[in-house]
Protein backbone atom coordinates (compact mmCIF):
# COMPACT_ATOMS: atom_id res chain seq x y z
CA UNK A 1 0.00 0.00 0.00
CA UNK A 2 1.14 3.49 -1.11
CA UNK A 3 1.66 5.78 1.77
CA UNK A 4 -0.89 8.26 1.69
CA UNK A 5 0.72 11.41 3.68
CA UNK A 6 1.91 13.52 1.96
CA UNK A 7 3.81 17.19 1.51
CA UNK A 8 1.54 17.37 -1.48
CA UNK A 9 -1.33 17.71 0.31
CA UNK A 10 -1.19 22.03 0.14
CA UNK A 11 -0.79 21.31 -3.58
CA UNK A 12 -4.46 22.47 -4.47
CA UNK A 13 -3.82 25.68 -2.60
CA UNK A 14 -0.17 26.15 -3.60
CA UNK A 15 -2.00 25.58 -7.53
CA UNK A 16 -4.83 28.13 -7.15
CA UNK A 17 -2.30 30.98 -6.12
CA UNK A 18 0.19 30.14 -8.87
CA UNK A 19 -3.16 30.39 -11.40
CA UNK A 20 -4.44 33.72 -9.76
CA UNK A 21 -0.73 35.26 -10.18
CA UNK A 22 -1.09 33.79 -14.07
CA UNK A 23 -3.74 35.84 -14.42
CA UNK A 24 -2.75 38.90 -12.52
CA UNK A 25 -0.37 39.30 -14.57
CA UNK A 26 -1.83 38.63 -17.90
CA UNK A 27 0.33 35.91 -19.12
CA UNK A 28 -2.42 33.22 -19.86
CA UNK A 29 -4.38 35.27 -22.29
CA UNK A 30 -1.43 37.70 -23.72
CA UNK A 31 1.73 35.65 -23.13
CA UNK A 32 3.20 33.30 -26.46
CA UNK A 33 2.73 29.36 -25.96
CA UNK A 34 6.03 29.33 -27.51
CA UNK A 35 7.73 31.60 -25.32
CA UNK A 36 6.14 29.01 -22.42
CA UNK A 37 7.80 26.27 -24.17
CA UNK A 38 10.99 27.63 -24.10
CA UNK A 39 11.02 28.74 -20.80
CA UNK A 40 10.06 25.28 -19.71
CA UNK A 41 12.65 23.69 -21.61
CA UNK A 42 15.29 26.46 -19.94
CA UNK A 43 13.50 25.15 -16.45
CA UNK A 44 14.42 21.50 -16.99
CA UNK A 45 18.22 22.17 -18.04
CA UNK A 46 18.22 24.42 -14.64
CA UNK A 47 17.01 21.42 -12.73
CA UNK A 48 19.44 18.91 -14.44
CA UNK A 49 21.98 21.48 -13.80
CA UNK A 50 21.02 22.12 -9.66
CA UNK A 51 20.52 18.04 -9.52
CA UNK A 52 23.79 17.55 -11.44
CA UNK A 53 25.89 20.17 -9.74
CA UNK A 54 24.67 19.02 -6.06
CA UNK A 55 23.08 22.09 -5.20
CA UNK A 56 21.39 22.34 -1.78
CA UNK A 57 17.56 20.64 -1.24
CA UNK A 58 16.08 23.91 -1.21
CA UNK A 59 17.44 25.41 -4.47
CA UNK A 60 16.68 21.89 -6.65
CA UNK A 61 12.51 22.28 -4.74
CA UNK A 62 12.71 25.81 -6.28
CA UNK A 63 13.73 24.94 -9.85
CA UNK A 64 11.45 22.04 -10.27
CA UNK A 65 8.97 24.30 -8.47
CA UNK A 66 10.00 27.25 -11.46
CA UNK A 67 8.76 24.19 -14.00
CA UNK A 68 5.49 23.86 -12.41
CA UNK A 69 4.80 27.21 -12.69
CA UNK A 70 5.03 26.97 -16.53
CA UNK A 71 2.96 23.83 -16.56
CA UNK A 72 0.64 25.81 -14.94
CA UNK A 73 0.74 28.69 -17.77
CA UNK A 74 0.21 25.78 -21.09
CA UNK A 75 -2.65 24.08 -18.71
CA UNK A 76 -3.99 27.86 -18.22
CA UNK A 77 -3.77 28.47 -21.88
CA UNK A 78 -5.35 25.15 -23.41
CA UNK A 79 -8.19 25.08 -20.94
CA UNK A 80 -6.64 22.03 -18.95
CA UNK A 81 -6.16 21.63 -15.21
CA UNK A 82 -3.05 20.44 -13.51
CA UNK A 83 -5.02 17.36 -11.96
CA UNK A 84 -6.21 16.71 -15.02
CA UNK A 85 -3.00 15.93 -17.10
CA UNK A 86 -1.33 14.27 -14.47
CA UNK A 87 -4.51 11.74 -13.91
CA UNK A 88 -4.45 11.33 -18.02
CA UNK A 89 -0.80 10.53 -17.40
CA UNK A 90 -1.38 8.40 -14.72
CA UNK A 91 -4.42 6.20 -16.35
CA UNK A 92 -1.55 5.67 -19.14
CA UNK A 93 1.39 4.77 -16.81
CA UNK A 94 -0.53 2.69 -14.11
CA UNK A 95 -1.15 -0.60 -15.85
CA UNK A 96 2.38 -0.33 -17.25
CA UNK A 97 4.22 -3.62 -17.03
CA UNK A 98 7.62 -3.40 -16.89
CA UNK A 99 10.66 -3.05 -14.64
CA UNK A 100 13.42 -0.67 -13.34
CA UNK A 101 16.87 -0.91 -14.84
CA UNK A 102 19.82 1.57 -13.89
CA UNK A 103 17.19 3.57 -11.80
CA UNK A 104 14.82 4.13 -14.68
CA UNK A 105 11.46 2.53 -16.11
CA UNK A 106 11.73 0.42 -19.18
CA UNK A 107 8.26 -0.83 -20.77
CA UNK A 108 8.16 -4.31 -21.26
CA UNK A 109 7.72 -3.40 -24.62
CA UNK A 110 11.09 -1.72 -25.02
CA UNK A 111 12.60 -4.54 -22.83
CA UNK A 112 12.32 -6.94 -26.02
Amino acid sequence: MINTSSKNDYLPATVQNITLWHYEKDIVHNGDENVQLMKLEEELCEVIEAFCEGHSHEHCKEEIGDMIVVLITLCERRGYSLAECANTAFQKINKRKGKTINGGFVKEEDLK
